[in-house]
């Protein structure tokens, strides 16, 4: 493993999941936080900010949040596959590819067993430079690596590039993701910026647009600066569900600014805002990434405000927001691993692709966790006590990092 250090100040000052002082126990017995407005006749959900009280933050078990997760310790046969805290995933139903967006691709199958490297920096096959999203097409045995003007395609097995997909001939200020549509074509996307006329596209393998959502959508003096979100600091993610629409969102990094979740329909071409959240200060809102499930909005909001910390890995989760989509009830929660001794993992960065949910822990700081948890509530139940302590004894501080992944209900 190669050794790593975290910053704890929020760890260490935040309740765990066996001391909240919430009153509440689910969401069902959490105020109403959101209404459903009309936007050029759309349904738009709005939050409000204001109405999440941090005080009354309640333990949502990742048993209630994710259809199944598990907690998955990774190959350790060989130093040549080992992550560090840097790494996060993209994951499928039956593989996990571990990636930093410089560091050549790992990819292992859902028990934790190294498969191959996806590529290499350099040379034949290689990224030439950094990447910025990788899916993985399991009907088509692919892996698709979005670089800033073309798709490489990788075979699944074995790693090694089959073919490339030029995507832009534009001076993009940012690198494209992709998803790959149930009709083969691929969908494509890039921040704002000044000099691109497309935000969303669709196209064939070869490289031919078919379909294409202006930038314009996004562009006034505000978005096309880069000091002000559409520029290297900004974050673009898909998310396919089992819907006729796609989830698309622009997060700026570097000044965050009131923003919106998309859906995209794919047939017709259409960019609808879906979902929101409305913060008292519209000047200084915090850094956030929201995301849409089938049964929840999502919105995590990031601890820092210098911009050296908001780019960082140091930059960590300060709050959760969880919204049922149908009684559009909320709160600040904090998730527990259920199955682990009620193990908070609140204060982790986590990420949501594709319908999983997935974290990244390097042995060491699951010990450090662990360790918090027993420290703090001495006279949690029994049960747990005796899984953290056997989940404690059982790791090895050499080994490669554990992989927390779950399909997100």
């Amino acid at each position: 493993m190669k050794i790593s250090y975290y910053l704890l100040g929020i760890a260490l000052c935040c309740l765990s999941c066996s001391s909240s002082t919430a009153n509440k126990s689910s969401l069902a017995e959490c105020p109403i936080v959101a209404t459903q407005e009309s936007l050029n006749g759309n349904p738009l959900i709005v939050a409000d900010y204001e109405k999440i009280d941090p005080q009354s933050t309640i333990n949502y078990s990742m048993s209630d949040f994710c259809e199944w997760y598990e907690l998955i310790k990774l190959d350790s046969s060989s130093s040549d596959y080992l992550l560090s805290q840097n790494h996060f995933f993209s994951v499928s139903d039956n593989y996990i590819a571990a990636l930093t967006g410089n560091d050549p691709i790992l990819l292992f199958n859902k028990s934790g067993k190294f498969i191959c490297q996806v590529g290499s920096k350099e040379g034949p096959g290689g990224y030439d430079g950094s990447y910025f999203n990788v899916d993985i097409n399991e009907r088509n045995k692919e892996i698709f690596i979005s670089l800033f003007r073309s798709l490489k395609v990788y075979d699944l097995y074995t790693g090694e590039v089959k073919y490339n997909i030029p995507i832009s001939k534009e001076n993009l200020l940012i690198g494209v993701v992709s998803l790959c549509l149930d009709n083969g074509n691929l969908l494509v996307a890039c921040a704002p910026g000044a000099s691109t006329d497309r935000v969303i596209w669709e196209t064939d393998k070869e490289g031919n647009q078919i379909k294409a959502f202006p930038a314009s959508y996004f562009q006034d003096e505000k978005f096309t600066s880069k000091y002000m979100g559409w520029g290297t600091t900004s974050s673009v993610h898909f998310t396919k569900n089992d819907t006729e629409y796609i989830t698309f969102t622009l997060s700026p990094l570097a000044i965050p600014m009131p923003d919106s979740l998309y859906h995209y329909y794919p047939e017709s071409g259409v960019l609808i805002p879906a979902f929101t959240m409305s913060y008292p200060d519209k000047e200084h809102v915090p850094q956030h990434f929201q995301y849409e499930t089938p049964s929840y909005y999502y919105t995590v909001i990031m601890g820092a405000n210098d911009i050296t910390d908001l780019l960082g890995w140091s930059n960590h989760p300060s709050l959760r927001i969880l919204i049922d989509r149908k009684t559009l009830k909320g709160s600040a929660i904090r998730l527990c691993l259920d199955k682990h001794g009620m193990l908070d993992v609140s204060d982790e960065r986590s990420w949501i692709m594709n319908g999983y949910f997935a974290l990244n822990l390097t042995p060491d700081r699951l010990q450090t966790l662990i360790e918090q948890q027993l420290q703090k509530n001495p006279n949690m139940e029994d049960v747990h006590k005796k899984k953290l302590q056997e989940m404690y004894d059982s790791i090895d501080i050499d080994d490669n990092n554990y992989a927390l992944i779950g399909k997100v209900k």
